[in-house]
């Protein structure tokens, strides 16, 4: 897989709702190898947004994403998740996808879990 160049934006946001412990956010980046930079967060059973500067995944470089990973962190079990709404942003607003990728249509990503 060819790596995207996101660095002309400021992080990744995406509406997150779910059960579980918590929330992992892994960044996976050509300079880190096959180690993700990784970040927890809350989850709540309410519809909530998160935003993540790219500088909180310490030690990515941006300029060569490989890939994003969102899902439930902690021990084996039953949980549920649903995520909404998956974005590159520009500051406070949402890079044009072009400015990011090159000529893609933007996507939506949803994922529910029985």
């Amino acid at each position: 897989m060819d790596p995207a160049d996101v660095s002309a934006g400021s992080g990744v946001r995406f509406r997150v709702r779910g059960e579980g412990l918590g929330l992992t956010v892994m960044m996976f980046a050509q300079n880190l190898g096959e180690v993700p930079a990784a970040l927890e967060r809350r989850l709540s059973a309410e519809w909530t947004t998160v935003e993540i500067p790219f500088t909180e995944f310490e030690h990515a470089d941006p300029s060569g994403l490989l890939g994003i990973f969102i899902g439930v962190s902690g021990e084996a079990g039953d949980y549920r998740i649903e995520i909404d709404d998956v974005e590159i942003y520009l500051g406070g607003q949402r890079a044009p996808s072009s400015a990011v990728f090159g000529p893609l249509r933007p996507a939506r990503v949803r994922e529910a879990l029985p």
